[in-house]
């Protein structure tokens, strides 16, 4: 891979991780708005989840034509990062959003990379950067002033063990997700191939 190809890759990284957060900090209000209407949170995720599935599903049908398929031994990958990943930390974030503000429950929620790293770091006993957690850093310390936490603070128990337990839930996500695109997948990434 050229130096110009790892430029480009980054950049692109990039530009989809601010996709993915104001994908997620906007998802965040419009959650709280539904979930302020009298729906249960577990009927709030059950649509969200369904409108997801059917425009991924449709995206990936025409970019993946003829190459989705999922090994039998991985199956129980697909059901665990669905459950965990998927519906528990949607409806743990639901509650966690009904009971504290925005900000707050988006910032317990964003404590799951720093669990995620610890867990490399601990459980996996692998190296992690200076910048990774210079990045987390910056990252909870920008959520904590766009979220604006300390106007009206008032700290909810029982929201805030649904918004840790929402950070593990994510952080259950990625770890999974990591797992599951196993290491021929990260070496076609890396190469600049599709996998």
């Amino acid at each position: 891979m050229t130096a110009a190809q790892r430029s480009a890759g980054r950049i692109a990284g990039l530009w989809l991780a601010v996709g993915a957060a104001l994908a997620m900090g906007s998802a965040a209000a419009a959650m709280k708005v539904l979930g302020s209407t009298g729906l249960p949170a577990v009927n709030v995720v059950q649509a969200r989840l369904l409108v997801a599935c059917a425009a991924l599903m449709a995206v990936a049908l025409v970019v993946r034509r003829g190459r989705m398929w999922v090994a039998m031994r991985d199956w129980w990958l697909v059901g665990a990062y669905g459950v965990v990943g998927l519906a528990a930390n949607q409806v743990v974030f639901m509650m966690s959003l009904s009971r504290l503000s925005v900000g707050v429950a988006l910032l317990l929620e964003y404590l799951a990379p720093v669990l995620v790293a610890l867990w490399v770091r601990c459980v996996r006993r692998e190296p992690v950067s200076g910048l990774v957690w210079a990045g987390i850093t910056a990252t909870l310390l920008g959520l904590g002033m766009v979220g604006r936490v300390w106007a009206g603070f008032a700290l909810d128990g029982a929201g805030f063990v649904l918004g840790l337990l929402a950070a593990a839930t994510m952080a259950a996500r990625i770890l999974l997700a990591d797992r599951a695109c196993g290491a021929t997948t990260r070496w076609c990434w890396r190469r600049g191939a599709r996998p």
